[in-house]
């Protein structure tokens, strides 16, 4: 099946609070909210929760803009859905 958006999704740079946080900022974090087996939420700045892992499903990602386009149902923003082609860790930036 076709994926509605396509990936890596990035939102336009005009959407966006302040530029996206790097791979090492968010591997770096400490400000860690959430960790379980596989994937971590972390906090960067004031502006970006990140959601990464093995673990951690693209397609998520890609229902969340669905959902927050086609729909009155509340979900996060979403910034940037991607995976690291070299460790195979996927990425969803979202709002805070």
């Amino acid at each position: 099946m076709a994926s509605y958006y396509p990936l890596p999704f990035f939102a336009a740079s005009d959407r966006l609070p302040e530029p996206l946080p790097t791979l090492e900022a968010i591997t770096t974090s400490q400000d860690v909210l959430q960790e379980s087996t596989g994937r971590r939420i972390v906090r960067i700045g004031h502006h970006f929760l990140i959601k990464y892992g093995l673990n951690v499903t693209l397609i998520e990602g890609e229902n969340m803009l669905f959902i927050g386009q086609f729909s009155n149902i509340p979900v996060p923003q979403v910034y940037a859905i991607y995976s690291d082609k070299d460790t195979r860790v996927n990425y969803i930036v979202m709002r805070m």
